[in-house]
């Protein structure tokens, strides 16, 4: 049992010292500057790490660079070049020298909170147009607008509704066959328009939720806020005599 204790012991440790490691390591002296570069791989995600720089020579005298770029939280990346002012420090390059790049410690990085990003729908179920506020940070009034469409269409379908049940229940109590046909007829156009005002509501609700869901995935690959504007194009049209007023609403992706 000591034995395979041991062997355990052993294999957790090569693991962690292969969670993080520093490759490649070379420099060369440029000018009054010594140039260090390396890879820092096979690391954490979110994780910032600070290091330890130093030289040595054939007969073991140590040296620590002073004048050197910073060496705290650097991000693990290949071809990580780190700038060394030797002549500040007084140094004089020559023979042999040996570097060495290792790890002092790391410090986990939260990562920034996507505020643009598509999970923002939420808000537009409660309220179509209230995501848009997010998912674009120049237009304001477009979320606004949205918002005012869909309140009206719901107000409107509500309205013919409580007017079709009122018309209905007049039905039910005219005795004459003219009032009763009137209410009828009364009854089904405003269900008719309940109807009709009841699928705006559901279409603008649906458009604006599918809406703010591409663009957060778009803000989220792009990394920032695009502008992002509904043109609203209106008409006025006759039909049979009588003008109609239609109006289209195009959105830009």
């Amino acid at each position: 049992m000591r034995y395979i204790f041991l062997f355990i012991s052993i294999f957790f440790i090569f693991n962690k010292t292969k969670a993080q490691n520093i490759d490649n390591v070379s420099f060369e002296i440029l000018d009054s500057n010594i140039v260090i570069k390396f890879d820092l791989v096979n690391c954490p995600l979110n994780n910032v790490y600070n290091l330890n720089v130093f030289f040595t020579k054939n007969d073991g005298v140590k040296i620590i660079p002073k004048n050197i770029t910073s060496l705290t939280n650097v991000q693990p990346q290949k071809n990580i070049n780190l700038i060394w002012d030797y002549k500040l420090d007084q140094f004089i390059p020559f023979g042999d020298i040996n570097i060495s790049v290792t790890i002092e410690g790391s410090q986990y990085i939260a990562p920034p909170r996507i505020k643009h990003g598509p999970s923002n729908a939420i808000l537009s179920f409660l309220l179509p147009g209230l995501g848009d506020f997010y998912v674009n940070k120049t237009d304001k009034v477009t979320p606004l607008f949205i918002s005012a469409l869909y309140l009206g269409s719901a107000y409107l379908s509500y309205s013919a509704y409580t007017n079709s049940n009122n018309s209905y229940n007049n039905y039910l109590i005219s005795t004459r066959q003219t009032e009763m046909d009137q209410n009828f007829n009364a009854a089904v156009a405003n269900s008719n328009q309940s109807q009709i005002y009841m699928g705006a509501a559901a279409a603008i609700f649906l458009y604006d939720f599918i809406h703010i869901i591409v663009k957060g995935n778009k803000n989220v690959k792009e990394g920032f806020i695009a502008n992002n504007k509904i043109k609203f194009k209106s008409k006025i049209e006759i039909t049979n005599g009588m003008p109609t007023y239609q109006f289209s609403l195009v959105k830009k992706f």
